[in-house]
């Protein structure tokens, strides 16, 4: 029952507040060095736009580069700035946006997601531990493309004690939920 009363409480909230007037644009750069792929971790909103491109390499969409609802990824030499996030003028959209949203919050409320307690651990990480799991993340996808076992500790001097969990998070996610060809 008092699962119930949350879900209502949330959708209600999510309503009156739009998910648009929390998710601000952002302009980020970034670039792929010596024709390898990276990965950085931003919240979407599932909305990246190639804004300017540095490189001579080309900058195509869903080639050398792309992104989910966790980050955005650059391949292939492309370097470029890229804006992150939502239009705050698109009120309408955000309010519809805003009751899905709260629908949506209130089941992972509810679950137990894997995935949330990780999102969890991530903002409680520090810097370094935060940092490994990028690591841990782009040597996942890197392995995944490669096509080479699941095992991140061929990577052993990559992380320490304090950092191998952060590590192996992030490789486990890479690899089960990165950039696939």
């Amino acid at each position: 029952m008092k699962q119930i009363c949350y879900l209502v409480i949330i959708t209600m909230l999510t309503a009156i507040i739009p998910i648009g007037s929390l998710a601000q644009e952002r302009t980020i750069r970034l670039e792929s060095h010596d024709l390898q792929y990276r990965y950085y971790r931003i919240d979407t909103y599932n909305q990246v736009r190639l804004l300017r491109q540095f490189s001579k390499a080309p900058c195509r969409k869903d080639y050398s580069w792309g992104y989910d609802s966790r980050g955005v990824w650059v391949d292939k030499g492309c370097r470029g700035e890229f804006l992150v996030g939502r239009d705050t003028r698109a009120r309408d959209a955000a309010i519809a946006a805003g009751v899905l949203g709260g629908a949506i919050l209130a089941a992972l409320i509810i679950s137990k997601s894997r995935n949330k307690k990780d999102k969890e651990d991530f903002d409680k990480w520090s810097l370094e531990q935060q940092e490994a799991y990028e690591i841990g993340y782009n040597y996942g996808v890197q392995d995944r493309r490669n096509k080479r076992s699941n095992d991140y500790t061929r990577y052993k001097d990559e992380y320490n004690t304090n950092t191998e969990d952060p590590f192996r998070r992030g490789y486990r996610e890479g690899y089960e939920h990165g950039y696939k060809r």
